[in-house]
């Protein structure tokens, strides 16, 4: 240990005029940096998923409305949307535009803006039920 701690102390005498040189350096002057346009802002995330219940449907304008949270959105769905029906299997859509009733709970897959979302894919949802429970037994 001791030997080591001496070919330290060696090593660093040794070594120390050569640090002084690198202060000697000449500056040499850097070219400034051309200006740069400003960042474009960053839009913020859009929803690509938007669920809710039908609260309403226009088989004409092919659209539904759903409400979430107290809040009504307008969904198109597009012409090519894929219309999954509970039990169907990814990739295997079997519903139709008949199959989204008021009163459906859906999830959707959209495009576009919150303002004008269209859904390429909906899967419609179970409803939440709630078991009756059964009277404790005495």
């Amino acid at each position: 240990m001791l030997r080591h701690l001496l070919t330290l102390a060696v090593a660093a005498t040794l070594l120390a005029p050569l640090t002084s040189f690198a202060e000697d350096a000449p500056v040499v002057p850097v070219a400034p940096a051309a200006p740069t346009a400003p960042a474009a802002p960053v839009a913020p995330k859009k929803h690509d998923h938007l669920g809710g219940k039908i609260s309403a449907v226009d088989a004409t304008a092919k659209t539904i409305t759903l409400t979430h949270h107290k809040k009504d959105t307008v969904v198109t769905i597009a012409a090519d949307a894929k219309i999954y029906k509970i039990g169907d299997v990814k990739g295997s859509p079997t519903g139709t535009f008949a199959d989204l009733t008021v009163g459906a709970l859906v999830t959707t897959h959209i495009t576009g803006d919150e303002t004008a979302p269209t859904a390429t894919e909906v899967h419609l949802r179970a409803p939440k039920t709630t078991a009756p429970v059964a009277p404790a037994a005495q």
